[in-house]
């Protein structure tokens, strides 16, 4: 047999025999708020210059931004993405956040991964998604997240899973054991229509593909140093079980290190080189499977306009969402661009939030996930979609609703 054909018959074997009709989603939730300001700088505003000039000016080995259009800039750190915004896979929703005017991280934080009313459901819009599909994948791991726990985002499906490597899927068995235990449990699975044997093919075929991968070379594996992150590492992951057609259709990472109060330009440029790079290195991971891929990038809020005294920014409002993908109409920032003078700001000085994130949430949900349901899974609001993703709407449009 050659080598072509044995990777063709490994994936019809592991390949479910149903499957979401849309993207697999993967979500990066930024902890400690991104200060938007920085990352994508609006050098277009008048006002930006005023308000943020000596800040900038401040930071040792200062670099100018790259224009990514007429108004807005990319910084220096984030320069990898430059590539990605230039083929069209990368669009930036700039001004984006919560609608409600919550400054506590974990306030904050929790709405971003509920995403309802506070009188709407208290589990995740992740597990809503999910637990609306009708054509799931059925597999063992169709939704995961790399952190110690389950996060609050993907509450609401049973099955997801936390786990931070390959070992963690392994079976643990004394040594000897495993060919005819593992031998004992197919047939134990191999017959019957019941649901603890339809779990147990399921899960035994889920193993078998992770003892495959296990001994596969990646072949992003040491093409950046950035790899070696710990992000890098799980972006690789999640691009190893793509390949591979486990059923895969939801994963959930995390990057902290944003709450950036003291010493921001030091502070920041490890979070932001880490964001950067690896996103790159899941691109270059996937190749061609990255049509079939979203990833969307979240901040629980942005940072005040005005530095503080201490090199910093405090708690603001608007931030910025990243959405990456084979079907996202990249290369482009989309901004219901408020300006930065002072009566454009709110109260305390801070940028308003113009797109509610459920807008764009909701729009990758209906036209990437190609779900119908955006009603349920963002109960009591009406998303206005701005239009990056490709693909028809497949959600039931209704009448607006009062947003939450």
């Amino acid at each position: 047999m050659s080598e072509q054909s044995a990777i063709t018959e490994e994936r019809l074997v592991f390949r479910p025999q149903t499957g979401p009709a849309g993207d697999v989603l993967v979500t990066v939730l930024l902890r400690g708020g991104m200060d938007a300001l920085y990352a994508v700088p609006p050098l277009g505003d008048p006002d930006y210059a005023r308000q943020r000039a000596a800040f900038d000016a401040s930071v040792p080995n200062r670099r100018e931004p790259t224009r990514l259009d007429d108004f807005f800039g990319l910084h220096w750190n984030f320069l990898p993405l430059m590539k990605l915004y230039e083929r069209g896979l990368l669009a930036i929703v700039h001004a984006c956040g919560p609608t409600q005017p919550l400054l506590s991280h974990f306030d904050a934080m929790r709405l971003l991964e509920q995403a309802s009313t506070p009188t709407g459901p208290k589990d995740g819009w992740l597990g809503r998604h999910l637990a609306s599909q009708t054509n799931s994948s059925g597999s063992a791991l169709r939704a995961i997240s790399l952190t110690p726990t389950v996060p609050l985002v993907l509450r609401g499906i049973a099955g997801a899973r936390a786990f931070g490597s390959l070992d963690d899927l392994r079976l643990e068995l004394p040594l000897g054991w495993k060919p005819g235990f593992m031998t004992a449990l197919s047939r134990l699975y191999a017959t019957g229509s019941n649901p603890v044997a339809a779990v147990g093919r399921s899960t035994l075929t889920t193993l078998a593909a992770v003892d495959r991968l296990s001994t596969t070379l990646d072949p992003a594996g040491d093409r950046q140093e950035v790899a070696f992150t710990a992000l890098g590492r799980q972006f690789q992951l999640v691009a190893r079980l793509i390949r591979a057609e486990v059923g895969l259709e939801a994963a959930v990472l995390t990057l902290g290190g944003w709450d950036t109060h003291l010493s921001q330009a030091k502070e920041i440029e490890r979070p932001m080189r880490t964001l950067a790079g690896a996103l790159e290195v899941f691109v270059a991971a996937l190749g061609d499977h990255m049509n079939r891929v979203t990833v969307v990038v979240l901040s629980e809020f942005g940072r005040r306009v005005a530095p503080n005294g201490a090199g910093g920014t405090d708690h603001g409002r608007g931030s910025a969402a990243l959405v990456l993908g084979g079907g996202i109409r990249g290369g482009k920032v989309y901004a219901r661009w408020p300006g930065m003078a002072a009566d454009a700001l709110d109260h305390d000085g801070n940028l308003p939030v113009t797109t509610d994130f459920r807008d764009v949430l909701a729009e990758i949900v209906d036209r990437r996930l190609r779900n119908p349901h955006v009603d349920r899974i963002f109960p009591g609001y009406t998303p206005s979609y701005l239009g990056f993703a490709a693909g028809e709407p497949v959600a039931v449009q209704r009448a607006p609703a009062r947003p939450g």
